[in-house]
Order: C-alpha cells, then structure tokens, then sequence
C-alpha cells in the first residue's frame, strides 16, 4: 500500500450554510482509497463549550456510506494531549484505518487542571452522542460506533462504555457501542498504589468511593461490549495486572474479551506506530472490527 498523498483544500459547505467556524476539508488518496479528512468539527457547542477541545477530525472513506466508526481518544494522564499532537500520529492513525474502510474521528477533551473528573468523561459521551445523530450527513453508520483509547483515553473509553450514566445524559444508550478497543489503560483507580492515586488527586480526588466511581472495573454488569484491551511489554508496572484483571470481570460478566500484550513495545510506541500497514496494534484492531461486523 503506497503512501504518497495528494490533497486539496477548499472551503466546506453543511446544507448550504457557511459554518461559522470553517472546518477545513482535505480529499487525500492513501494507496488507492480515497479519503476525506474534515478537520476542527465542533462537537459540542453548548453552555460552556471550549473553543478548542470540543473539536474532532474526521477521517471517512470518500466512497461509499455507511462505514464503521471508530471513535478514539487520546492520551496524556487526563492532563495534557490535543488531536493534532503527537507528531501527527494519530492523523496518520486515522488515515491508515480509513484506508481499510473503518471511519475514524479523534476528539478532543476538556484537560486537568481546567476541569475535573467527571467532566473528561462527558466530553468523550458529547462525542459519541455527536457521532450517532450526525452519521449518516458525513457518510458514517450509527448503529456501528466503536470507542478506542490510549492510556488515560483508554480510561474514559472503558468507563463511558460501562457506566450508562455518561451516554444516557447525552441522550443515548450504551447498546450504540458495539465494540472497545482499550490501549493501556487503568481500569481500577483503587489499585494504582498510593504513589499512582496521588498523582491523580487533582483529576478524581482522594476520596475511596469517588475512585470505585471513576472506574471502569466497578460497573462491569449486563452484557458489556466486546472489548479488544491491549498493552505494551515495556508498559507502565501495573498495566500487566490491570488489563488482566479488568479482562477476568468482563468475562465473568458474559462479555467478550481479547486480551494481548505487545511484545517490543512500550507505554508510548504502542500507539505511536499504528499508522504503519505492518503494525501489529493496528493489525489487531483491524481483526476486531472485522468480527464484529463484516467490512467492505
């Protein structure tokens, strides 16, 4: 698959109405798929709305409708991290799995210390609810929303997926997430050891009962999404017994799991390099969508 890119910029029309806030759009090629990225897409734009990190880019393949969506977010101890950083990784991420036929919006989030938990968390569920009303103007298929996140991404994505609160205030379900795909992330924030929950203090707090809140682990119940939960070898210390642990409650809870460590990897490559046709993160992450639905 090659990799030569050509692009075109021009200014974007929604029904006929300027946006007031021109999203750019960019019709680029990636082998022989082509793929409109729009760019700077308010996702919310409420009481409150941040001028910046209420935004997603949207990678959709030109051609055809309907496509499956993955919905990723990024990582940063829920304190730093934006869609446009880390050396363009994650545009390339985007890029690479549109290319297979799979959407992909990165979003942006509200960070620490301008808010607090749980609002990281609704800004992740805004996202989503924005994805589902708004899929099928931009090509996408509602009913095939899938939620993928490093680190602490990883963490919102397992808690917004687990815990109904986040979507149901958005006026969705969790039955419209068909799928997680989690990237060494923490799912316990009651195991992290004293030194790891004071270095969260400012995002969750101290307090024992709001940590079991803000825990993916503690709302694992009914008939939870598929879940693809993957870690480096390198990884930080406890993500080996979190991802495990968190792997034997959804199992227990009726779910399907894939569990799978990633040999020569470390807590920052593991993500970094799943724009690559050979990466085997992003082979993994392609499989999965593939049973949950079929793509084509």
């Amino acid at each position: 698959m090659g990799t030569a890119m050509t692009t075109e910029i021009r200014s974007v029309f929604v029904f006929g109405v300027v946006l007031a806030m021109l999203a750019i759009v960019v019709d680029s090629t990636l082998g022989s798929i082509r793929i409109l990225e729009q760019q700077d897409l308010f996702y919310y734009e409420g009481a409150n709305a941040h001028s910046s990190k209420h935004k997603l880019n949207l990678f959709v393949p030109a051609d055809g409708k309907g496509h499956p969506v993955i919905l990723f977010v990024h990582g940063g101890s829920w304190r730093r991290g934006d869609k446009d950083d880390f050396g363009g990784a994650y545009s390339q991420l985007g890029r690479s799995l549109a290319s297979e036929g799979i959407a992909v919006a990165v979003i942006n989030y509200r960070l620490t210390p301008d808010v607090r938990h749980p609002e990281h968390a609704r800004d992740v569920a805004r996202a989503v609810s924005w994805i589902h009303y708004n899929a099928a103007d931009h090509g996408l298929d509602s009913r095939k929303i899938v939620l993928m996140g490093h680190s602490a991404g990883a963490h919102l994505c397992s808690l917004v997926a687990m815990d109904s609160f986040y979507l149901e205030e958005q006026g969705v379900t969790p039955e419209i997430i068909r799928g997680v795909v989690s990237v060494s992330g923490v799912y316990d924030l009651t195991r992290t050891g004293v030194t790891g929950q004071l270095l969260y203090a400012d995002v969750f707090g101290i307090d024992e009962q709001q940590l079991k809140e803000a825990s993916p682990t503690f709302h694992v119940g009914g008939s939870p999404a598929p879940f693809l939960l993957l870690y480096a070898e390198d990884d930080y210390p406890t993500a080996d017994f979190q991802t495990r642990r968190f792997a034997s409650i959804l199992d227990k809870s009726g779910g399907s799991v894939r569990i799978l460590q990633i040999f020569g990897r470390n807590h920052v490559n593991i993500i970094s390099g799943v724009g690559k046709n050979d990466d085997p993160v992003r082979n993994e992450i392609v499989n999965f969508l593939m049973e949950i639905f079929p793509l084509g």
